[in-house]
């Protein structure tokens, strides 16, 4: 297993409490107040994936696509992640709503309910990133669920058996030389 970011710790300790639908995988405060509206319905053919932000907190079209570029940013990593993990076995996924559709809203709790509640002080935009858009509607309706060599790795402080088995191995030979170092300081000072 590859060294985890900070970020990516947080998202496999996710991965390991339940199963997950791509959506819950991501912290909800990293977008504060834009809200991300995804919508995949199979029978329609309607798949669309838009941001919300209230109109008094869009000051400038520069912060606007700075918080585009860290959400954008943020769902490929966490993308790659669920590659990487999958690829290696240590997580599943299955679709749940295969021919159904998937309406959803990902955010933080009060930014959804005062949307849902006032709609009209939101501006909708299509999602920016061509290249991104098909990787998310490929995981969008997808459950992910850890195995339990992930949930091992977890227990273990973010490390795999050979990763512990060497820190144990660096542990004995420390010991061992400081050891060494000792008795042959003993012996010099006895003699």
């Amino acid at each position: 297993m590859r060294t985890l970011s900070k970020f990516e710790r947080k998202v496999v300790k996710k991965l390991c409490e339940k199963h997950q639908i791509f959506g819950d995988l991501f912290e909800k405060d990293f977008l504060q107040d834009l809200i991300i509206e995804l919508t995949n319905d199979t029978i329609n053919e309607k798949y669309e994936i838009k941001f919300l932000i209230k109109k008094e907190v869009l000051d400038s079209d520069e912060l606007f696509w700075e918080k585009m570029r860290e959400v954008t940013e943020r769902i490929v990593q966490t993308i790659n992640l669920l590659n990487y993990l999958k690829s290696q076995a240590y997580i599943f996924s299955f679709k749940v709503a295969h021919g159904f559709s998937v309406h959803g809203l990902i955010g933080l709790k009060e930014v959804v309910k005062d949307y849902q509640d006032n709609s009209a002080k939101y501006i909708e935009t299509p999602y920016p990133d061509i290249k991104t858009y098909n990787f998310i509607f490929e995981y969008v309706d997808n459950v992910f669920a850890s195995t339990e060599a992930l949930k091992d790795y977890i227990k273990k402080g973010f490390r795999t058996k050979e990763q512990v088995r060497h820190r144990q191995i660096l542990y004995v030979a420390w010991t061992a030389i400081f050891v060494t170092a000792l008795i042959g300081l003993i012996g010099f000072f006895c003699n």
